[in-house]
């Protein structure tokens, strides 16, 4: 992740546990610098706000709880969408408000809308900072949408909506690294949680591109290409 960083690249992490934003997340922090700020935003089901869990301290339900601990990262640019549902403890809660993080629960954003909550959202993450990291985890969606994620649960985000975050976001620049976590083949019988997940990406890349003018005919075509080249 440092090496793609380095390279002016923006790295794409695609994969299953959560915990992997961490050390991501980490190599973010690092290639900004501790004179910089770092922007996050995170998305799904669970807080993942535990201090520690069966003695572990960087597993995926740790995973928020340890990156708000990077010293360039300022809770006022922090940012949690989706949580809803009992697999969010007391001290979990507890350590969010504790620490001044905004977070919106899925009644919030059914209740304001998806596209009011991520203006917010963004404008916490994008204005300011030096680099913004994007952790989807595709449990933010309802489990009849992306059944193939583990832990999935009801009540989340649809395609549609989550169609508007990635629009949301790409319309600010995209962020400066993004993953994809918790998918599950296994789970995904039908292969459409997968689709799901290279939809948004597809999304967010697209979206960025047209914002910089590298779109023709409505597709993600540069100018100047052609077939074969």
């Amino acid at each position: 992740v440092r090496k793609v960083l380095e390279a002016g690249l923006t790295p794409i992490i695609c994969g299953g546990d959560r915990s992997i934003s961490i050390p991501a997340a980490r190599a973010l922090s690092d290639h900004i610098g501790e004179d910089g700020r770092m922007g996050y935003m995170h998305l799904g089901a669970h807080l993942d706000m535990a201090d520690s869990w069966a003695g572990e301290r960087n597993v995926s339900t740790c995973a928020l709880a340890r990156i708000t601990e990077l010293g360039n990262l300022h809770a006022d640019n922090v940012a949690h969408i989706g949580a809803r549902n009992s697999f969010n403890p007391k001290d979990h809660v507890d350590l969010v408000k504790h620490r001044g993080i905004r977070f919106h629960p899925m009644f919030e954003v059914l209740e304001r809308g998806v596209d009011d909550v991520m203006d917010e959202a963004t404008a916490r993450v994008w204005d300011g900072t030096d680099g913004q990291y994007l952790s989807f985890n595709f449990n933010v969606m309802d489990s009849s949408a992306a059944p193939g994620v583990t832990a999935t649960e009801s009540g989340g985000l649809e395609s549609r909506e989550i169609m508007r975050v990635a629009a949301k976001i790409a319309n600010r620049g995209g962020p400066t690294i993004y993953d994809v976590t918790e998918l599950c083949p296994m789970f995904d019988v039908s292969g459409s949680t997968s689709r799901m997940a290279v939809c948004v990406i597809l999304r967010i890349l697209a979206g960025v591109g047209a914002k910089e003018g590298q779109t023709i005919d409505g597709s993600i075509r540069r100018p100047g290409w052609q077939h074969g080249s």
